[in-house]
């Protein structure tokens, strides 16, 4: 190669250096004409060690004893210090130590914060982002940066903090990095440096000075600075062109500070043991002056050992001026700093004019800050504000967008969720943890858990154990971002998801860092792989409802990790088939706004209409309110959660029966004009074998509202023995109560009794049990099954509805089910686990009119199903015009029902069931243990609230006279009205 050539090679790698054109660069923020007045001004006003202690930042924390807040009041009284950098504590703390220590400072400090991820990298009672590795991995990163940035910025704002140190712009080219890792935007130049231009703007739009590092790039290297000093023996051509591409994009775009590593950096700097923070060659020659950068310069942290096991307090400082730092991070002794860069200014090391000028930017940044004019943090409202419902949004839209399919063949979103057996097994967590339980609102999935040090002998007990099942749902938890400990898992967990993979149709969530997908060689072969990079109750939410179809799937890899995990690599899931679960600001709906739900559910809990219910609100097919409240008795301390089942009562009509009848009406099993003596054997008795199906749908067949069969063909002592057995028999299998069981043919008994009753003639409106009773008999003859196998095998079991069904102590505990009331008159017992309702009882709990137990959740789908005109989860129970049919009010009729399905009563809001908001298409049913469901679909809303009124006792009718089911339903209507 001619001389010539290589000489123009250098040259150009030297342009590509050089400060751009003048005019297209943006200088740091804090320079104004403004700022450097005042700047100026104050210098006149200082000492030499005030203006030596202006370069100082010292550590201070909020979670200390008065020891440490007493030893840092002495220290900016008596030096004058410039800053401090807050480590752990917490908000309220924070602010009042910062409220303390800026009242005694001469010139108001400068606060700053390492909160990459926002103040909960510091600070407990916040909320926490997503780190920045993980949010390179949504497809919009760039405009998902700068709205986490922005937030950052203004919570920093709130909390008096000036700095963060933050964004990490190190491009994290060697996977094994202990330090930086996930810190990163990722391995690619380009996408590093849009990421950590949209994060500094963000901070410098909120007047919150930005801070690259750590310069010059503390990426490609497996060692740690915090322990020692990292070697980076890069060229300087593979330095330029990689790790100072980031640096100088962003100081090209008006960076406003930069912290030096402590790391050595040999194409810059060969000396031996000589950190580059304390280098001339790396911090003035390279990023001065060959970069041109006007900003403030920090010093990494100088406690560090890749900056501490070779120099001395006070020496350390010295040399980093020497170097061209204006800022000493972490100073340790700020009276040895002083004296060592006095003594450099007598032997002539160090001006005066040098250090003004470090001070007068320093001075500069407070002024454009707003410390000139300095206010104390007001700390009114200051942990709601920093947890604002627009703020948690925030935190789950960076989340959800993240999160990465990998591999899917035909695992998401997860469908015959009825067919397959499906188990959860989660490694190294709990069971039932946040991942699972969201799991189970979609399906009845069952769960397990292996700790990481758990024998092996565990591990295979389980993996034989998952024969039973037709797939595995297999969550990686508690990783680490340590390479040399292989990320966090260990052998009997590489031995365990490679096996389960190998026999099994397995989907794997790593709730991890993307290197992690590298660990497990058998990881490839899976049926579908999920990463949501992060791994607290936030992802294990948002990866749970983007498995089951209930979030869209956007993410990309933000790194590449092996050939087949490149960076860049996604598979989308753009629909939506099932429920979304998130706050009602997804919808443009203030949480506020539904504030009020708990005051007047607290209110009729104390004053006794209820011991504790359950509300779910769903609106546009997100669930946006879904909270229990109160007890399961007044008399014990069981606690009502998301997973209790209650008892529905007359929900079961439009939940069982309908669905079923209008099933048989779709298939032409059943027409509704046709009379009951035509599809119900037995019914010889004339008027009943006349009656219409429609007439007793609409409550308008003639029958009576009640008759209390209980009373009047059982209670007597010498009819009882001929019914009932306290102990199961092949004769007595109809479980009425506890240790009560009935005749096998007192289910017919009660069909019999019904035919024997009067009916009248006149189509008048009567609300009555016997109609639905007799229409679950219809079900269960026409189609040759009980009902309750026909809406589990039908609707139940492929909606996943896990918890709504008939007789629930064959799948749940008492501590599960909420008890109803004492019945001292005909059963003697508190009614726990076995339907309220007596005529539904004498049947076995299983009827047409009552008998179902759910909770909120499983009943709301559901509804949602019906909603959308009978479509959910990829599937098509219903035709649209069906559900319309049955679900609409009667033409020309008094009669507000439609076809068992109650409606609003607009002609007389008093006698209506429903809010007053409610439009027209509003269909659903009210039970007497405390129960209503409603489905709106003009606002495209799901009302649940379920409640034991009749606890302990059934004359208990505040629940009603009160309202509180129609005064909670028109809370939600009020908060939706601006947005429908």
């Amino acid at each position: 190669m001619k001389p010539w050539i290589g000489i123009i090679g250098v040259l150009l790698a030297v342009f590509e250096l050089l400060p751009t054109n003048a005019q297209e660069r943006i200088k740091p923020p804090f320079y104004t004409t403004e700022s450097t007045i005042w700047a100026d001004s104050v210098i006149q006003t200082m000492t030499i060690e005030e203006k030596i202690g202006q370069m100082i930042m010292m550590a201070a924390w909020s979670n200390k004893d008065s020891s440490h807040i007493n030893y840092l009041r002495q220290i900016i009284t008596e030096y004058h210090i410039g800053g401090l950098i807050f480590f752990q504590g917490g908000p309220m703390r924070q602010a009042l130590l910062t409220n303390d220590y800026q009242k005694i400072s001469k010139v108001p400090l400068l606060i700053g914060i390492d909160g990459e991820w926002g103040l909960s990298m510091r600070l407990d009672s916040t909320i926490r982002f997503p780190r920045q590795m993980t949010l390179a991995a949504n497809e919009s990163a760039g405009e998902m940066v700068y709205k986490v940035g922005k937030n950052i910025g203004q919570q920093c704002n709130r909390m008096g903090i000036h700095i963060n140190f933050a964004p990490v712009v190190d491009i994290n080219t060697n996977a094994a990095n202990p330090i930086i890792s996930t810190r990163s935007f990722g391995d690619n130049p380009q996408t590093v440096s849009a990421n950590g231009i949209a994060y500094m703007n963000a901070l410098h739009e909120q007047k919150i000075l930005s801070c690259a590092k750590h310069f010059p790039g503390h990426g490609n290297t497996n060692q740690d600075s915090h322990h020692t000093l990292p070697l980076i023996s890069a060229s300087k051509e593979a330095l330029d062109s990689v790790e100072l591409y980031p640096f100088r994009q962003l100081i090209d775009s008006g960076l406003g500070s930069l912290m030096v590593g402590h790391l050595s950096v040999t194409a810059y700097d060969s000396l031996a043991n000589h950190p580059s923070t304390l280098s001339k060659e790396i911090v003035t020659e390279l990023l001065r002056n060959r970069l041109n950068f006007s900003g403030i310069i920090f010093t990494d942290a100088l406690n560090m050992k890749g900056v501490s096991n070779f120099f001395t307090s006070g020496e350390i400082e010295k040399l980093a001026f020497l170097a061209g730092n204006d800022i000493f991070l972490y100073s340790e002794s700020p009276f040895q700093t002083i004296k060592a860069l006095k003594q450099a200014m007598a032997d002539s090391l160090i001006t005066e004019t040098a250090i003004n000028n470090s001070v007068r930017k320093i001075l500069c940044w407070k002024y454009w800050a707003g410390l000139h004019n300095y206010t104390p943090i007001d700390t009114l409202h200051l942990l709601s504000d920093l947890n604002a419902t627009e703020i948690k949004l925030l935190q789950e839209d960076a989340y959800h967008q993240s999160i990465t399919l990998l591999k899917n063949d035909g695992m998401v979103p997860m469908n015959e969720i009825n067919t397959k057996r499906t188990i959860s097994i989660a490694l190294a967590d709990i069971k039932n943890n946040v991942f699972q339980s969201r799991l189970n609102d979609y399906a009845n999935i069952d769960c397990f858990a292996l700790a990481k040090d758990d024998e092996q002998m565990l591990y295979e007990s389980l993996l034989n154990f998952c024969d039973n099942y037709d797939r595995v749902i297999l969550s990686i938890h508690n990783t680490s971002t340590k390479a040399d400990k292989n990320y966090g898992i260990n052998e009997n967990q590489i031995a365990f998801i490679d096996s389960v993979i190998k026999r099994h149709q397995t989907m794997v969530v790593v709730f991890g860092n993307s290197y992690v997908l590298g660990t497990v060689p058998g990881l490839p072969n899976a049926r579908g792989i999920l990463i949501a990079y992060e791994d607290f109750a936030v992802t294990q939410d948002l990866a749970a409802q983007a498995i089951m179809g209930g979030r869209t799937i956007s993410g990309k890899l933000p790194v590449a990790v092996n050939d087949f995990f490149k960076r860049g690599q996604q598979i989308r899931q753009d629909s939506v088939i099932r429920f979304a679960y998130s706050l009602p600001e997804k919808l443009g709906i203030k949480s506020s706004e539904l504030d009020s739900l708990s005051i007047i559910i607290a209110g009729a809990i104390a004053q006794k209409a209820m011991p504790g219910c359950q509300l779910l609100v769903a609106k546009d097919g997100i669930v946006i309110y879904n909270q229990s409240f109160g007890y399961t008795t007044y008399e014990d301390s069981l606690l009502v959660n998301n997973h209790t089942v209650y008892d529905l009562a007359s929900l079961t009509k439009i939940l069982a029966t309908a669905p079923s009848i209008m099933h048989l009406y779709e298939r032409r099993q059943v027409n509704l004009e046709h009379q009951l003596g035509k599809y119900l054997a037995g019914s010889r008795y004339k008027p009943i074998a006349n009656v219409k199906i429609s007439d007793m749908l609409y409550h308008q067949a003639g029958f009576k509202a009640w008759v209390p069969f209980y009373k009047d063909k059982i209670i007597e002592p010498n009819k009882a023995l001929e019914f009932f057995s306290d102990t199961i028999t092949s004769s007595h299998t109809l479980a009425i109560a506890q240790n009560l069981y009935g005749i096998n043919s007192l289910k017919d008994s009660v069909f019999q009794w019904i035919c024997e009753q009067k009916i009248g003639s006149d189509h008048q409106y009567i609300y009555s049990d016997f109609g639905p009773i007799l229409l679950g008999r219809l079900v269960e003859q026409v189609t040759n099954t009980t009902l309750s196998n026909y809406v589990q095998s039908n609707f139940y079991g492929p909606l996943g509805l896990s918890k709504l069904g008939y007789a629930p102590l064959r799948q749940f505990s008492k501590r599960q089910i909420a008890p109803t009331s004492y019945d001292s008159i005909f059963r003697k017992q508190l009614i726990h686990g076995y339907t309220h309702d007596p005529a539904a009882a004498l049947m076995g709990g299983e009827a047409g009119n009552a008998g179902l137990f759910s909770n909120a959740n499983d009943v709301a789908i559901i509804m949602q199903m019906l909603m959308q005109g009978g479509h959910y989860g990829g599937r098509q129970y219903f035709l649209p015009n069906t559900v319309t049919y049955f679900t609409s009010k009667q033409i020309d009729s008094k009669n507000r029902r439609g076809l068992l399905f109650d409606k609003p009563n607009p002609e007389d809001p008093q006698l209506s069931p429903v809010a007053a908001g409610c439009s027209n298409s509003t269909f659903g049913h009210q039970g007497f243990t405390g129960t209503c469901a409603w489905a709106d679909p003009e606002n495209r809303l799901v009302f649940v609230f379920l409640s034991n009124r009749v606890h302990p006792n059934e004359s208990n009718t505040l629940l009603s006279k009160l309202n509180i089911r129609t005064e909670l339903h028109q809370v939600v209507y009020n908060a939706i009205k601006p947005i429908r």
